[in-house]
């Protein structure tokens, strides 16, 4: 699968995992899911995240085995979430300065940022000073969406 026009054919979807799809590049279908409230990318090739502006459900996105994330501007369209809660990213070649869109995010409550050392996770950690997201079945109870992996 290269292309990922064919989701916007379920406006109503509410949860969505998209893992290990390596051909993957164009997330920009995705942020015209309107109803989309946690979205799960996981091992994909993108390397950088789309504006999801628009995704004003959006309260939850886990990035993670991201490895082609290295720009300091690769999540900057993630932090245009309007509505974003939670966070959780494990990218071990992301820049500490890439969670620099998030300090001081209107709406984000919960992050985990995990960059592969201690040093620049201690540095995120300090940037921030927000408490790990919550377990991924409690926050699927919370908001009453089933979450398949």
């Amino acid at each position: 699968m290269t292309n990922s026009d064919w989701l916007t054919h379920i406006p109503t979807l509410r949860y969505l995992a998209l893992r290990r799809v390596r051909k993957l590049s164009d997330l920009t279908p995705v942020t015209r899911l309107r109803a989309l409230q946690w979205l799960w990318l996981e091992t994909l090739t993108v390397d950088r995240l789309p504006d999801f502006r628009s995704s004003t459900m959006l309260t939850r996105a886990d990035c993670l085995g991201m490895r082609h994330l290295r720009h300091p501007a690769a999540l900057q369209g993630l932090a245009a979430a309007p509505q974003l809660r939670e966070l959780l990213v494990a990218a071990p070649h992301l820049p500490v300065d890439a969670v620099v869109p998030f300090v001081g995010h209107p709406t984000l409550e919960r992050a985990e940022i995990v960059l592969g050392s201690h040093q620049r996770d201690r540095d995120v950690d300090d940037l921030l000073r927000l408490p790990p997201p919550r377990p991924d079945r409690q926050f699927a109870a919370m908001h009453a969406l089933t979450r398949v992996l």
